[in-house]
Protein backbone atom coordinates (compact mmCIF):
# COMPACT_ATOMS: atom_id res chain seq x y z
CA UNK A 1 0.00 0.00 0.00
CA UNK A 2 1.44 3.37 -1.03
CA UNK A 3 0.40 6.18 1.32
CA UNK A 4 1.35 9.80 0.76
CA UNK A 5 0.35 13.08 2.37
CA UNK A 6 0.32 16.69 1.22
CA UNK A 7 -0.12 19.63 3.59
CA UNK A 8 -0.41 23.21 2.39
CA UNK A 9 -0.31 26.33 4.53
CA UNK A 10 -2.32 26.53 7.75
CA UNK A 11 -6.01 25.72 7.36
CA UNK A 12 -6.02 25.57 3.60
CA UNK A 13 -5.49 22.07 2.21
CA UNK A 14 -4.56 18.65 3.56
CA UNK A 15 -4.68 15.72 1.16
CA UNK A 16 -3.79 12.09 1.75
CA UNK A 17 -3.63 9.53 -1.03
CA UNK A 18 -3.64 5.77 -0.68
CA UNK A 19 -2.50 3.81 -3.73
CA UNK A 20 -2.90 6.92 -5.86
CA UNK A 21 -6.54 7.56 -4.87
CA UNK A 22 -7.54 10.56 -2.76
CA UNK A 23 -8.53 9.06 0.59
CA UNK A 24 -8.86 12.19 2.64
CA UNK A 25 -9.18 15.83 1.75
CA UNK A 26 -9.76 18.74 4.03
CA UNK A 27 -10.26 22.28 2.80
CA UNK A 28 -11.14 25.36 4.81
CA UNK A 29 -12.48 28.44 3.07
CA UNK A 30 -13.56 31.91 4.13
CA UNK A 31 -17.17 32.91 3.54
CA UNK A 32 -18.04 36.60 3.79
CA UNK A 33 -14.83 37.26 5.71
CA UNK A 34 -15.67 34.67 8.37
CA UNK A 35 -13.23 31.83 9.06
CA UNK A 36 -14.41 28.72 7.27
CA UNK A 37 -15.22 25.35 8.75
CA UNK A 38 -13.21 22.39 7.58
CA UNK A 39 -15.05 19.90 5.42
CA UNK A 40 -14.22 16.29 4.69
CA UNK A 41 -15.11 14.05 1.82
CA UNK A 42 -16.99 10.87 2.71
CA UNK A 43 -14.92 7.69 2.34
CA UNK A 44 -15.02 4.25 3.91
CA UNK A 45 -14.29 4.50 7.64
CA UNK A 46 -11.06 2.47 7.42
CA UNK A 47 -9.63 4.82 4.79
CA UNK A 48 -10.47 7.84 6.92
CA UNK A 49 -8.76 6.30 9.95
CA UNK A 50 -5.62 5.55 7.93
CA UNK A 51 -5.66 9.05 6.43
CA UNK A 52 -6.00 10.63 9.89
CA UNK A 53 -3.01 8.59 11.11
CA UNK A 54 -0.96 9.73 8.13
CA UNK A 55 -1.93 13.36 8.74
CA UNK A 56 -1.18 13.08 12.48
CA UNK A 57 2.20 11.50 11.74
CA UNK A 58 3.07 14.39 9.42
CA UNK A 59 2.17 16.93 12.10
CA UNK A 60 4.14 15.02 14.77
CA UNK A 61 7.15 14.99 12.43
CA UNK A 62 6.86 18.78 12.17
CA UNK A 63 6.54 19.13 15.96
CA UNK A 64 9.73 17.14 16.52
CA UNK A 65 11.76 19.68 14.56
CA UNK A 66 10.51 22.83 16.27
CA UNK A 67 12.41 24.57 19.04
CA UNK A 68 10.13 27.52 19.77
CA UNK A 69 7.07 27.04 22.01
CA UNK A 70 4.95 29.47 19.98
CA UNK A 71 5.66 27.45 16.83
CA UNK A 72 4.92 24.22 18.70
CA UNK A 73 1.61 25.65 19.99
CA UNK A 74 0.63 26.85 16.50
CA UNK A 75 1.40 23.40 15.03
CA UNK A 76 -0.60 21.68 17.79
CA UNK A 77 -3.57 23.94 17.03
CA UNK A 78 -3.18 23.33 13.29
CA UNK A 79 -3.02 19.55 13.83
CA UNK A 80 -6.14 19.47 16.00
CA UNK A 81 -7.95 21.73 13.49
CA UNK A 82 -7.05 19.42 10.61
CA UNK A 83 -7.93 16.19 12.43
CA UNK A 84 -11.17 17.19 14.17
CA UNK A 85 -12.58 20.15 12.18
CA UNK A 86 -13.70 22.07 15.27
CA UNK A 87 -15.17 25.55 15.24
CA UNK A 88 -12.74 26.48 18.04
CA UNK A 89 -9.29 25.16 18.91
CA UNK A 90 -6.70 26.70 21.22
CA UNK A 91 -3.47 25.64 22.88
CA UNK A 92 -3.22 27.28 26.29
CA UNK A 93 0.27 27.24 27.85
CA UNK A 94 0.60 26.99 31.61
CA UNK A 95 3.29 28.81 33.51
CA UNK A 96 5.87 27.13 35.73
CA UNK A 97 3.50 26.89 38.69
CA UNK A 98 0.74 25.37 36.57
CA UNK A 99 -1.16 28.66 36.40
CA UNK A 100 -3.03 29.19 33.13
CA UNK A 101 -2.17 32.05 30.85
CA UNK A 102 -4.66 34.93 31.00
CA UNK A 103 -7.51 35.52 28.55
CA UNK A 104 -9.14 32.09 28.66
CA UNK A 105 -12.67 32.60 27.27
CA UNK A 106 -15.34 32.28 30.00
CA UNK A 107 -17.08 29.19 28.54
CA UNK A 108 -13.90 27.18 29.10
CA UNK A 109 -12.95 28.34 32.59
CA UNK A 110 -14.99 25.54 34.15
CA UNK A 111 -12.85 22.99 32.25
CA UNK A 112 -9.61 24.00 33.95
CA UNK A 113 -9.91 21.36 36.68
CA UNK A 114 -8.66 19.15 33.83
CA UNK A 115 -5.25 19.71 35.41
CA UNK A 116 -6.29 17.05 37.94
CA UNK A 117 -7.82 14.76 35.32
CA UNK A 118 -6.49 13.87 31.89
CA UNK A 119 -9.44 15.46 30.07
CA UNK A 120 -12.89 17.04 30.43
CA UNK A 121 -15.87 17.67 28.16
CA UNK A 122 -16.72 21.28 27.42
CA UNK A 123 -19.86 22.57 29.17
CA UNK A 124 -22.17 21.72 26.24
CA UNK A 125 -20.27 18.49 25.48
CA UNK A 126 -19.58 19.47 21.86
CA UNK A 127 -15.85 19.38 22.51
CA UNK A 128 -13.18 18.60 25.06
CA UNK A 129 -10.15 19.91 26.89
CA UNK A 130 -7.08 17.66 27.14
CA UNK A 131 -4.24 18.19 29.61
CA UNK A 132 -0.75 18.22 28.08
CA UNK A 133 1.87 16.90 30.47
CA UNK A 134 1.65 15.14 33.83
CA UNK A 135 -0.94 16.09 36.45
CA UNK A 136 1.82 17.11 38.88
CA UNK A 137 3.20 19.68 36.43
CA UNK A 138 0.85 20.29 33.47
CA UNK A 139 2.43 22.17 30.58
CA UNK A 140 -0.89 23.36 29.15
CA UNK A 141 -4.18 22.24 27.66
CA UNK A 142 -5.63 21.95 24.19
CA UNK A 143 -9.24 23.09 23.88
CA UNK A 144 -11.21 21.55 21.01
CA UNK A 145 -14.84 22.72 20.81
CA UNK A 146 -17.78 22.95 18.41
CA UNK A 147 -16.85 19.72 16.66
CA UNK A 148 -17.98 19.45 13.06
CA UNK A 149 -19.01 15.85 13.83
CA UNK A 150 -20.06 15.74 17.50
CA UNK A 151 -21.23 12.17 16.98
CA UNK A 152 -17.51 11.28 16.65
CA UNK A 153 -16.53 13.04 19.88
CA UNK A 154 -15.49 9.82 21.67
CA UNK A 155 -13.33 8.79 18.71
CA UNK A 156 -11.82 12.29 18.51
CA UNK A 157 -11.15 12.34 22.25
CA UNK A 158 -9.39 8.98 22.04
CA UNK A 159 -7.18 10.26 19.22
CA UNK A 160 -6.48 13.50 21.12
CA UNK A 161 -5.43 11.56 24.22
CA UNK A 162 -3.02 9.53 22.08
CA UNK A 163 -1.52 12.75 20.69
CA UNK A 164 -1.25 14.48 24.09
CA UNK A 165 2.00 12.73 25.06
CA UNK A 166 3.96 13.63 21.90
CA UNK A 167 2.56 17.18 22.06
CA UNK A 168 3.71 17.53 25.69
CA UNK A 169 7.14 16.20 24.74
CA UNK A 170 7.44 18.83 21.98
CA UNK A 171 6.40 21.58 24.42
CA UNK A 172 8.90 20.43 27.04
CA UNK A 173 11.64 20.24 24.41
CA UNK A 174 10.86 23.77 23.19
CA UNK A 175 10.98 25.11 26.76
CA UNK A 176 14.33 23.44 27.42
CA UNK A 177 16.03 24.82 24.32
Amino acid sequence: MDISSVTADSNSVTICTIDGEIAYRQVTVDVDGQPGRAGRLAFPEEVGIIADHVAATEFLRRLAGQGDERAVGATIEEMFQALFAPGYVRYLAFGPAGAPAPALPPPYQSCLPVTDAEWAWTADETGFVVRLGPAAQPLGVIIVDQLNRPDFRHRYLSRALNLAGPCALAIRNARNI
